[in-house]
């Protein structure tokens, strides 16, 4: 869709990079692998910590929602990609506004929304700090203007308190760390915590000075060692993504706290290389982390066609086969990719809530939708 210089027409592209001599997604979930299922995952035992149950005042439908593309899609147009790309602009606020993701329009749902700054592999009219300071100073704003109907998150307690006053409970996300590029950019860390950052994605898809993304065979540079150690210090949680398998594997090896994917899909289902393997899977799983299901088509199936509610559960009822009922959450990526009609806008939400309940039980469709998520959040904020 869209010029060459549309995030969509990248995202797509990226998808499917690799993906030649991979068979096409099917449920069976046959493919070739490679080394990567011989990897030896690094178990480690996450000391639960108690968690408060979501609120009754809470609304009785709620979501929690990994990743969103909507700061860049209001914010970033005099920047590349944006400015050159033919795709449709938006504009409004975080509250208001006639992109996919907007609070006045989320219904008597619950909601809270992880906004991502995404910065692309190559900026060519800004640096990658300035374009990433935009999107942060644009976040800051709307939590003023729209404080009405926005609350963002920064302590345990603070996602709770946002939905029983009616607010979105707002989180603020990097994706693609390339502004870091050399030791002396590690004071970006205290900038990302000051900014109220509580998760971040080391690169997009090619490689940067941390890693290699899912476009390379790349894996975690010395500097994305010790930029995994500030972040985790500083209680900020590491998105694998939009990793390569060489850097997911370096990850598994380099952290010492749980880390998460925020957006991305069961490989088994699917076979493109920004899904997740069964081990990987696993391996989040077993640091108590969280994977996000991506609703952007090609990440759900290759086929020609829209794809329907069934298609969606063969990831989660895959993943729930793999001991994922306290893993699996929403990443939607709405707002940065291609989705059918049906599910595009958030007013969709209920009615996507309605057709997966009538395949799961309603307290897997709760953890899958809500409590999941929150549990984690209000484990590592606190």
């Amino acid at each position: 869709m869209g010029m060459e210089f549309s995030r969509r027409a990248f995202v797509r592209a990226a998808a499917g990079v690799a993906a030649v001599g991979l068979c096409a997604c099917g449920a069976n979930g046959e493919g070739d692998q490679g080394a990567v299922g011989e990897q030896n995952v690094n178990v480690v035992v996450v000391e639960e910590k108690d968690v408060e149950p979501a609120t009754e005042d809470l609304p009785k439908l709620a979501f929690f929602d990994l990743h969103a593309d909507t700061v860049d899609t209001l914010c970033m147009h005099e920047y590349e990609p944006y400015a050159s790309s033919s795709d449709e602009k938006f504009d409004g606020t975080l509250a208001e506004n006639n992109a996919a993701v907007s609070a006045s329009r989320m219904g008597d749902v619950g909601w809270a929304q992880c906004y991502a700054i995404w910065t692309p592999d190559d900026c060519p009219t800004v640096s990658h700090r300035e374009f990433y300071e935009h999107g942060a100073e644009f976040f800051r704003q709307q939590l003023k203007e729209c404080a009405d109907a926005i609350a963002g998150v920064r302590e345990p307690g603070d996602i709770d308190e946002a939905l029983a006053a009616g607010k979105v409970a707002a989180i603020l996300t990097v994706e693609n760390s390339c502004m870091i590029e050399e030791k002396k950019d590690l004071e970006l860390v205290d900038e990302f915590e000051e900014d109220g950052v509580l998760v971040c994605g080391l690169t997009w898809n090619g490689t940067n000075a941390l890693a290699g993304g899912v476009s390379t065979n790349d894996g975690l540079s010395s500097l994305g060692k010790t930029y995994i150690r500030a972040l985790e210090k500083s209680k900020m949680i590491v998105d694998v993504s939009h990793l390569s398998d060489e850097s997911f594997w370096d990850v598994e090896k380099a952290a010492k706290r749980p880390y998460i994917a925020t957006h991305s899909n069961a490989r088994a289902v699917c076979n493109i290389p920004r899904n997740l393997t069964d081990d990987q899977f696993k391996a989040i799983r077993d640091r108590g982390g969280l994977v996000g299901l991506n609703l952007c088509t090609w990440f759900v199936h290759s086929e020609d066609r829209d794809y329907e509610v069934e298609d969606l559960l063969a990831h989660v009822e895959h993943w729930l086969d793999l001991g994922g009922e306290d893993v699996v959450a929403f990443g939607t990526d709405r707002d940065g990719s291609g989705m059918p009609d049906w599910i595009r806008d958030c007013s969709r939400q209920e009615k996507l809530y309605k057709k997966i309940a009538k395949h799961l039980d309603e307290e897997i469709t709760h953890k899958l939708f809500y409590q999941n998520a929150h549990d984690f959040f209000e484990r590592d904020l606190a």
